[in-house]
Parts: C-alpha cells; structure tokens; sequence
C-alpha cells in the first residue's frame, strides 16, 4: 500500500493542490523515510517467502538470509541518520 502511495504520490499531491480544505500532502523529508521504510520491509517480505517455502530446503537459507537482512537494515541506518 505504501509503495503505491509512492508511485501516486505526485498525482495525490496535485489533487491535494487543487483543494485548499483536504488534508496536507507528506513532505519531501517524510516520502523518503516512507520510501527507505518500503525497502526494508520488502526485504523482510523477501526473506519471510523464501524461509516459509513448502517444497525447498529452507534451513540452509536462513543463515544467507540474516546476513542480507543485516546489511539492508545497516545499510538503511546510515543512509537515515547520517545524511550529509
């Protein structure tokens, strides 16, 4: 649902223009944290499928699938907090 918002967030925003009594349109600040925030919970998606398959070895995914977690959730801390 988010990542959709995101997709449509330039045609909300021109809606949102066009009515002066509509709720305030996100800012640039917070599309952006929506958007980091839609990367890591698409990773998570990820990993949960390819954990809770039916029909493959997961056990020896799941090792692999917590170091790429990891870094996608370091990865997203720096680029948060320590924006220059």
């Amino acid at each position: 649902m988010f990542d959709r918002f995101l997709l449509l967030s330039e045609a909300v925003s021109w809606v949102l223009l066009t009515f002066p009594d509509g709720p305030e349109m996100l800012t640039g600040a917070e599309l952006q944290s929506l958007q980091a925030i839609c990367n890591v919970l698409f990773a998570l998606l990820e990993a949960t499928e390819a954990v809770s398959a039916e029909k493959t070895a997961t056990a020896s995914s799941v090792i692999p699938l917590v170091n790429m977690m990891r870094t996608v959730s370091i990865h997203h801390y720096f680029f948060y907090y320590f924006q220059f």
